[in-house]
């Protein structure tokens, strides 16, 4: 007998009723065996696939450690955004300039831009 079968006896031992019922009941467990089998199996695949794309991903991750990263700012020189435009004054962060430019009123206006800059562009639908 397989194992299915010897799962399925101690079920139907207490069943002593008709022959119907018994057999119903055994392909019941017959089939929520099958069912229980297919579920696993499936989980195994979507765990291997998982396995996979997080092997794949870390891959690409040590790749990407492993390359050098160019320097875009020089240390010690302040960021070019972060310089008052009216008095010249450096400051630490974009944040402390904003503070800056709040209480001593040193904002100046963006230029507009020049026909020859607006000519190429296209308008958005």
């Amino acid at each position: 007998a397989s194992e299915d079968e010897q799962e399925v006896k101690p079920h139907l031992a207490g069943n002593a009723g008709s022959g119907k019922k018994v057999q119903k009941r055994a392909e019941q467990m017959a089939q929520l065996l099958e069912r229980q089998r297919e579920k696993e199996k499936v989980q195994d695949l979507v765990s291997g696939a998982k396995k996979a794309q997080r092997e794949a991903k870390k891959g690409t991750e040590e790749e990407a450690q492993d390359r050098p990263v160019a320097a875009t700012t020089v240390v010690g020189e302040p960021p070019e955004g972060s310089v008052c435009g009216v008095c010249k004054k450096d400051f630490e962060s974009r944040s402390k300039l904003f503070q800056h430019i709040k209480a001593t009123g040193h904002a100046l206006l963006k230029p507009s831009p020049t026909e020859s800059e607006e000519k190429g562009k296209k308008k958005k639908r």
